[in-house]
Protein backbone atom coordinates (compact mmCIF):
# COMPACT_ATOMS: atom_id res chain seq x y z
CA UNK A 1 0.00 0.00 0.00
CA UNK A 2 2.92 2.34 0.88
CA UNK A 3 4.25 1.91 -2.53
CA UNK A 4 1.27 2.92 -4.17
CA UNK A 5 1.05 5.96 -2.18
CA UNK A 6 4.30 7.03 -2.82
CA UNK A 7 4.12 6.84 -6.37
CA UNK A 8 1.31 9.52 -6.18
CA UNK A 9 1.97 12.81 -6.71
CA UNK A 10 0.12 16.44 -5.68
CA UNK A 11 -3.56 16.61 -4.67
CA UNK A 12 -3.84 12.82 -5.52
CA UNK A 13 -1.11 11.91 -2.84
CA UNK A 14 -2.41 14.43 -0.54
CA UNK A 15 -6.00 12.72 -1.17
CA UNK A 16 -4.86 9.50 -0.57
CA UNK A 17 -2.53 10.91 2.79
CA UNK A 18 -6.02 12.10 4.41
CA UNK A 19 -7.65 9.00 3.90
CA UNK A 20 -4.81 6.37 5.39
CA UNK A 21 -4.07 8.91 8.34
CA UNK A 22 -7.73 9.13 9.28
CA UNK A 23 -7.85 4.73 9.00
CA UNK A 24 -4.73 5.17 11.29
CA UNK A 25 -6.05 7.06 13.87
CA UNK A 26 -9.15 5.12 14.30
CA UNK A 27 -6.66 2.08 14.61
CA UNK A 28 -4.76 4.67 17.60
CA UNK A 29 -7.63 5.39 19.23
CA UNK A 30 -8.54 1.75 19.98
CA UNK A 31 -5.31 1.24 21.34
CA UNK A 32 -4.63 4.01 23.37
CA UNK A 33 -8.26 5.33 24.24
CA UNK A 34 -9.78 8.81 23.89
CA UNK A 35 -7.98 10.22 26.47
CA UNK A 36 -4.42 10.26 24.78
CA UNK A 37 -6.13 10.77 21.70
CA UNK A 38 -7.26 14.37 22.98
CA UNK A 39 -3.62 14.73 23.55
CA UNK A 40 -2.55 13.85 20.05
CA UNK A 41 -5.66 15.78 18.65
CA UNK A 42 -3.05 18.21 16.72
CA UNK A 43 -2.43 14.83 14.64
CA UNK A 44 -5.01 15.00 11.74
CA UNK A 45 -4.40 19.15 11.25
CA UNK A 46 -0.76 18.70 11.10
CA UNK A 47 0.48 15.44 11.21
CA UNK A 48 2.32 14.08 14.41
CA UNK A 49 5.44 13.38 15.31
CA UNK A 50 6.24 9.75 14.98
CA UNK A 51 8.34 9.89 18.39
CA UNK A 52 5.02 11.17 19.99
CA UNK A 53 2.93 8.39 18.97
CA UNK A 54 5.71 5.56 19.68
CA UNK A 55 5.76 7.18 23.50
CA UNK A 56 2.02 6.95 23.87
CA UNK A 57 2.30 3.22 22.43
CA UNK A 58 4.63 2.80 25.31
CA UNK A 59 2.94 3.36 27.99
CA UNK A 60 -0.07 0.71 27.30
CA UNK A 61 0.33 -1.68 30.13
CA UNK A 62 -3.10 -3.46 29.26
CA UNK A 63 -2.07 -7.36 27.68
CA UNK A 64 -4.90 -7.67 24.91
CA UNK A 65 -3.99 -3.87 23.89
CA UNK A 66 -0.24 -4.28 24.07
CA UNK A 67 -0.83 -7.15 21.32
CA UNK A 68 -3.07 -5.15 19.35
CA UNK A 69 0.29 -2.97 19.38
CA UNK A 70 1.97 -5.34 17.29
CA UNK A 71 -0.88 -5.52 14.94
CA UNK A 72 -0.65 -1.45 14.75
CA UNK A 73 -0.22 -1.25 10.84
CA UNK A 74 3.66 -0.32 9.48
CA UNK A 75 1.80 1.15 6.95
CA UNK A 76 0.92 3.76 9.67
CA UNK A 77 3.93 4.91 11.42
CA UNK A 78 5.57 5.29 7.37
CA UNK A 79 2.57 7.14 6.78
CA UNK A 80 3.31 9.50 9.99
CA UNK A 81 6.89 9.97 9.25
CA UNK A 82 6.05 11.23 5.48
CA UNK A 83 3.62 13.56 6.41
CA UNK A 84 5.86 15.05 9.37
CA UNK A 85 8.53 15.37 7.00
CA UNK A 86 6.18 16.72 4.73
CA UNK A 87 5.15 19.68 7.21
CA UNK A 88 8.63 20.26 8.08
CA UNK A 89 9.82 20.58 4.79
CA UNK A 90 6.54 22.59 4.01
CA UNK A 91 7.43 24.74 6.66
CA UNK A 92 11.25 25.76 5.48
CA UNK A 93 10.29 26.13 2.19
CA UNK A 94 7.31 28.67 3.49
CA UNK A 95 9.82 30.43 5.72
CA UNK A 96 12.30 30.56 2.96
CA UNK A 97 9.44 31.95 0.89
CA UNK A 98 8.93 34.96 3.27
CA UNK A 99 12.54 35.73 3.83
CA UNK A 100 13.17 35.86 -0.43
CA UNK A 101 10.12 36.66 -2.04
CA UNK A 102 7.50 37.60 0.38
CA UNK A 103 9.97 39.85 3.21
CA UNK A 104 7.16 42.91 2.41
CA UNK A 105 4.28 41.18 4.24
CA UNK A 106 3.28 42.17 8.06
CA UNK A 107 4.49 39.57 10.75
CA UNK A 108 0.28 39.20 11.32
CA UNK A 109 -0.17 38.85 7.23
CA UNK A 110 2.89 36.41 7.06
CA UNK A 111 0.57 34.28 10.21
CA UNK A 112 -2.12 34.86 8.52
CA UNK A 113 -0.70 33.01 5.43
CA UNK A 114 0.85 30.23 7.62
CA UNK A 115 -2.67 29.88 9.44
CA UNK A 116 -4.26 29.13 6.06
CA UNK A 117 -1.67 26.29 5.07
CA UNK A 118 -2.12 24.84 8.49
CA UNK A 119 -5.80 24.84 7.76
CA UNK A 120 -5.08 23.61 4.37
CA UNK A 121 -6.31 25.87 2.11
CA UNK A 122 -6.05 25.58 -1.47
CA UNK A 123 -3.20 26.86 -3.17
CA UNK A 124 -4.95 28.87 -4.73
CA UNK A 125 -6.76 30.64 -1.80
CA UNK A 126 -3.17 31.74 -0.31
CA UNK A 127 -2.19 33.26 -3.30
CA UNK A 128 -5.00 35.31 -3.98
CA UNK A 129 -4.67 36.43 -0.33
CA UNK A 130 -1.29 37.17 -1.12
CA UNK A 131 -2.08 38.86 -4.35
CA UNK A 132 -5.17 41.07 -2.47
CA UNK A 133 -1.82 41.74 0.46
CA UNK A 134 0.12 42.85 -2.43
CA UNK A 135 -2.66 45.07 -4.36
CA UNK A 136 -3.49 46.98 -0.92
CA UNK A 137 0.57 48.44 -1.12
CA UNK A 138 0.97 51.66 -2.43
CA UNK A 139 4.32 53.23 -3.79
CA UNK A 140 7.80 51.96 -3.01
CA UNK A 141 6.41 49.08 -0.93
CA UNK A 142 4.19 48.13 -4.17
CA UNK A 143 7.17 48.67 -6.21
CA UNK A 144 9.73 46.36 -3.86
CA UNK A 145 6.76 43.75 -3.25
CA UNK A 146 6.28 43.54 -7.44
CA UNK A 147 9.59 42.85 -7.79
CA UNK A 148 10.37 40.29 -5.29
CA UNK A 149 7.30 38.49 -6.56
CA UNK A 150 8.56 38.82 -9.98
CA UNK A 151 11.56 36.94 -8.80
CA UNK A 152 9.56 34.60 -7.67
CA UNK A 153 8.11 34.14 -10.50
CA UNK A 154 10.62 33.78 -12.59
CA UNK A 155 12.74 30.82 -10.49
CA UNK A 156 9.13 28.97 -10.57
CA UNK A 157 9.01 29.55 -14.24
CA UNK A 158 13.00 28.55 -14.54
CA UNK A 159 12.39 25.21 -12.69
CA UNK A 160 9.42 24.30 -14.63
CA UNK A 161 10.78 25.13 -18.11
CA UNK A 162 14.66 23.97 -17.44
CA UNK A 163 17.72 25.76 -18.74
CA UNK A 164 17.78 25.73 -21.75
CA UNK A 165 14.38 27.21 -22.58
CA UNK A 166 14.91 29.29 -19.57
CA UNK A 167 18.15 30.97 -21.45
CA UNK A 168 16.19 31.11 -24.82
CA UNK A 169 13.63 33.52 -22.92
CA UNK A 170 16.43 35.65 -21.29
CA UNK A 171 17.93 36.16 -24.78
CA UNK A 172 14.13 37.46 -25.74
CA UNK A 173 13.87 39.95 -23.29
CA UNK A 174 15.48 43.05 -24.34
CA UNK A 175 13.97 42.54 -27.92
CA UNK A 176 10.43 40.92 -27.37
CA UNK A 177 7.48 42.69 -26.42
CA UNK A 178 5.88 41.81 -22.89
CA UNK A 179 3.31 40.28 -24.87
CA UNK A 180 5.72 38.17 -27.18
CA UNK A 181 7.13 37.32 -23.64
CA UNK A 182 4.03 36.00 -22.57
CA UNK A 183 3.09 33.81 -25.51
CA UNK A 184 6.48 32.28 -25.33
CA UNK A 185 5.96 31.46 -21.83
CA UNK A 186 2.84 30.06 -22.78
CA UNK A 187 3.61 27.95 -25.33
CA UNK A 188 6.76 26.53 -23.39
CA UNK A 189 4.19 25.74 -20.90
CA UNK A 190 2.22 23.12 -23.33
CA UNK A 191 5.42 21.16 -24.26
CA UNK A 192 5.47 20.34 -20.56
CA UNK A 193 4.62 16.90 -20.13
CA UNK A 194 6.03 16.30 -16.78
CA UNK A 195 3.24 15.53 -13.88
CA UNK A 196 4.54 17.85 -11.44
CA UNK A 197 6.09 20.38 -13.56
CA UNK A 198 2.28 20.76 -14.70
CA UNK A 199 1.13 20.98 -11.38
CA UNK A 200 3.60 23.82 -10.79
CA UNK A 201 2.31 25.52 -13.88
CA UNK A 202 -1.79 25.29 -12.11
CA UNK A 203 -0.14 26.84 -8.91
CA UNK A 204 2.09 29.70 -10.19
CA UNK A 205 0.51 30.67 -13.03
CA UNK A 206 -1.92 32.37 -12.45
CA UNK A 207 -0.94 35.36 -9.66
CA UNK A 208 2.32 35.09 -11.95
CA UNK A 209 0.17 36.29 -14.54
CA UNK A 210 -1.26 38.87 -12.42
CA UNK A 211 2.10 40.09 -11.11
CA UNK A 212 3.49 40.38 -14.19
CA UNK A 213 0.64 42.38 -16.10
CA UNK A 214 1.12 45.00 -13.04
CA UNK A 215 4.44 45.50 -13.65
CA UNK A 216 3.81 45.69 -17.27
CA UNK A 217 1.05 48.35 -16.76
CA UNK A 218 3.06 50.43 -14.65
CA UNK A 219 6.13 50.35 -16.77
CA UNK A 220 3.89 51.78 -19.36
CA UNK A 221 2.56 54.52 -16.85
CA UNK A 222 6.12 55.28 -15.81
CA UNK A 223 7.39 55.53 -19.39
CA UNK A 224 4.45 57.84 -20.41
CA UNK A 225 5.37 59.99 -17.38
CA UNK A 226 8.84 60.43 -18.12
CA UNK A 227 7.99 61.02 -21.66
CA UNK A 228 5.59 63.40 -20.67
CA UNK A 229 8.14 65.34 -18.34
CA UNK A 230 10.64 65.41 -21.00
CA UNK A 231 8.06 67.62 -23.55
CA UNK A 232 7.51 69.24 -20.31
CA UNK A 233 9.86 70.41 -17.83
CA UNK A 234 12.86 68.09 -19.25
CA UNK A 235 12.94 69.43 -22.75
CA UNK A 236 16.32 71.10 -22.97
CA UNK A 237 18.10 67.67 -21.81
CA UNK A 238 20.10 66.56 -25.49
CA UNK A 239 18.50 63.38 -26.83
CA UNK A 240 21.33 61.07 -25.05
CA UNK A 241 21.48 62.82 -22.09
CA UNK A 242 16.90 61.47 -22.13
CA UNK A 243 18.70 58.00 -23.49
CA UNK A 244 21.06 58.24 -20.16
CA UNK A 245 17.85 58.93 -17.81
CA UNK A 246 15.65 56.61 -19.20
CA UNK A 247 18.14 53.81 -19.12
CA UNK A 248 18.84 55.09 -15.12
CA UNK A 249 15.36 54.32 -14.67
CA UNK A 250 15.00 50.72 -16.48
CA UNK A 251 17.77 49.94 -14.37
CA UNK A 252 16.44 50.90 -11.20
CA UNK A 253 18.41 53.88 -10.18
CA UNK A 254 17.23 55.42 -6.64
CA UNK A 255 15.08 58.95 -7.89
CA UNK A 256 17.87 60.29 -5.64
CA UNK A 257 20.49 59.20 -8.26
CA UNK A 258 18.53 60.10 -11.27
CA UNK A 259 17.57 63.56 -9.62
CA UNK A 260 21.33 64.15 -9.05
CA UNK A 261 22.22 63.45 -13.20
CA UNK A 262 19.54 65.82 -14.07
CA UNK A 263 21.31 68.62 -11.32
CA UNK A 264 24.46 67.75 -13.33
CA UNK A 265 23.11 68.31 -17.06
CA UNK A 266 22.20 71.38 -15.79
CA UNK A 267 25.04 72.41 -13.78
CA UNK A 268 26.69 72.25 -17.28
CA UNK A 269 25.00 74.52 -18.83
CA UNK A 270 25.38 78.68 -19.57
CA UNK A 271 23.80 81.30 -20.81
CA UNK A 272 20.31 81.45 -22.31
CA UNK A 273 20.03 77.19 -22.23
CA UNK A 274 20.60 77.27 -19.08
CA UNK A 275 18.14 80.64 -18.07
CA UNK A 276 15.42 77.83 -20.10
CA UNK A 277 16.44 75.03 -18.20
CA UNK A 278 16.04 76.74 -14.77
CA UNK A 279 12.26 77.98 -15.67
CA UNK A 280 11.24 74.47 -17.00
CA UNK A 281 13.11 72.96 -13.96
CA UNK A 282 11.14 75.90 -11.39
CA UNK A 283 8.36 74.82 -13.00
CA UNK A 284 8.16 71.57 -12.62
CA UNK A 285 9.02 72.05 -8.96
CA UNK A 286 6.25 73.84 -8.53
CA UNK A 287 3.50 71.47 -9.94
CA UNK A 288 5.32 68.65 -7.57
CA UNK A 289 4.97 70.70 -4.52
CA UNK A 290 1.33 71.86 -5.62
CA UNK A 291 0.23 68.28 -5.61
CA UNK A 292 1.99 68.13 -2.38
CA UNK A 293 0.57 70.50 -0.42
CA UNK A 294 -2.50 71.55 -1.67
CA UNK A 295 -4.06 74.11 -3.80
CA UNK A 296 -5.29 76.45 -1.05
CA UNK A 297 -1.73 76.35 0.69
CA UNK A 298 -0.08 77.44 -3.23
CA UNK A 299 -2.36 80.43 -3.23
CA UNK A 300 -1.07 81.36 0.56
CA UNK A 301 2.38 80.89 -0.69
CA UNK A 302 1.75 83.26 -3.82
CA UNK A 303 0.55 85.83 -1.82
CA UNK A 304 3.67 85.67 0.50
CA UNK A 305 5.50 86.27 -2.72
CA UNK A 306 3.35 88.85 -3.77
CA UNK A 307 3.84 90.57 -1.29
CA UNK A 308 7.58 91.40 -1.17
CA UNK A 309 8.59 88.33 1.14
CA UNK A 310 12.13 87.27 0.27
CA UNK A 311 13.64 83.94 -1.01
CA UNK A 312 14.38 82.72 2.31
CA UNK A 313 11.16 83.48 4.08
CA UNK A 314 9.08 81.40 1.44
CA UNK A 315 11.60 78.83 1.62
CA UNK A 316 11.08 78.32 5.37
CA UNK A 317 7.46 78.85 4.65
CA UNK A 318 7.41 75.59 2.16
CA UNK A 319 9.95 73.70 4.82
CA UNK A 320 6.87 74.22 7.34
CA UNK A 321 4.12 73.44 5.23
CA UNK A 322 6.26 70.23 4.06
CA UNK A 323 6.70 69.14 7.72
CA UNK A 324 3.17 69.28 8.45
CA UNK A 325 2.29 66.77 5.46
CA UNK A 326 5.38 64.88 6.78
CA UNK A 327 3.70 64.50 10.79
CA UNK A 328 0.34 64.08 8.73
CA UNK A 329 1.27 60.76 7.17
CA UNK A 330 2.69 59.75 10.09
CA UNK A 331 0.38 59.87 12.37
Amino acid sequence: IFDYFESLTGDKKKKAAEELQQGCLMALSEIIGNEKMLMLKEIKDSGADPEQIEDMLKLVVDKEKKKRIDEYPPVCRKIYAAMNERRKRNDHNLESYFQTYLSWLTDAQKDEIKKMKEEGKSKMDIQKKIFDYFESLTGDKKKKAAEELQEGCRMALREIVGEEKWTVMRQMKDSATPKELSMKVEEMFKDVVDKDKKEKIDEYAPVCRKIFAVIHERRKRNDHNLESYFQTYLSWLTDAQKDEIKKMKEEGKSKMDIQKKIFDYFESLTGDKKKKAAEELQQGCLMALSEIIGNEKMLMLKEIKDSGADPEQIRMKVEDMLKLVVNKEKS
